[in-house]
């Protein structure tokens, strides 16, 4: 009864669910190889089914970096860069990147494909997909809101923040926690003094990164091929 609460009060989402479980459970017990990308959703599915649900990794971090570093155009020499990535909600977002744009001496660049232009700010338009993978590539320090921002900073071993989306951000916790980076999790300046430590050390995440990339591909090859065991 109290691990329940727990769970309900740790995933709001749970009570809709419950709701819809005759057919959830319909549903999902129809399924061979059940697999989520956040660790939290295991626990929202698991009223609903006997089977085995896997935690796998979201499919960016599948691929190791070099293989992004393929789709990223060449190197341009240019001056040294903050980048934010925003998807939406959080203003803080801006705020936390001008405090650690300053201490650091970077210029804010923004990937602003559709919004209002930020003022005080170098906001860049039309950013395609080979854009996107360079801008994360080349920047000296990252400040995200969005989990797949996360996972690219995190793919590029950069230095960053994560400021979780007030609707989507048990993803980007939930990873975080996972790699053993959840120092990067911010969610007000106030966070951010003199003593807190800007660098990332990715010793022992590229190594927890491996292993969950090996298993996440196993689980995936096994699923395909069909085999239960």
């Amino acid at each position: 009864m109290i691990s329940a609460l727990l769970v309900k009060e740790k995933y709001p989402m749970l009570p809709v669910l419950e709701k819809m479980s005759w057919r959830i459970r319909n549903h999902i017990n129809h399924i061979d190889f059940i697999s989520v990308r956040e660790k939290s959703s295991v626990y929202t599915l698991r009223p609903f089914t006997s089977k085995r649900i896997f935690h796998v990794l979201d499919p960016t971090l599948l691929l190791e970096r070099n293989t992004w570093e393929i789709l990223a155009k060449t190197k341009k020499k240019r001056k040294p860069y903050l980048l934010v990535y925003r998807v939406s909600g959080n203003e803080d977002v801006f705020k936390i990147a001008g405090n650690i744009g300053r201490r650091l001496n970077l210029e804010v660049v923004y990937i602003n494909n559709h919004k209002p232009a930020i003022a005080g700010i170098k906001n860049i338009r039309r950013v395609g997909p080979r854009d996107f993978i360079t801008l994360f590539r080349d920047a000296s320090f990252i400040v995200t809101n969005s989990f797949h921002g996360t996972t690219f900073s995190v793919l590029f071993n950069k230095d960053f923040v994560t400021v979780p989306h007030e609707k989507r951000g048990s993803r980007m916790i939930d990873l975080l926690h996972l790699l053993k980076l959840e120092d990067r999790i911010i969610t007000n300046t106030d966070q951010i003094g003199e003593g807190y430590r800007l660098q990332v050390d990715y010793l022992i995440p590229n190594k927890i990164l491996n292993i969950e990339r090996k298993r996440s591909i196993m689980f995936l090859q096994r699923a395909i091929e069909g085999i239960t065991e």
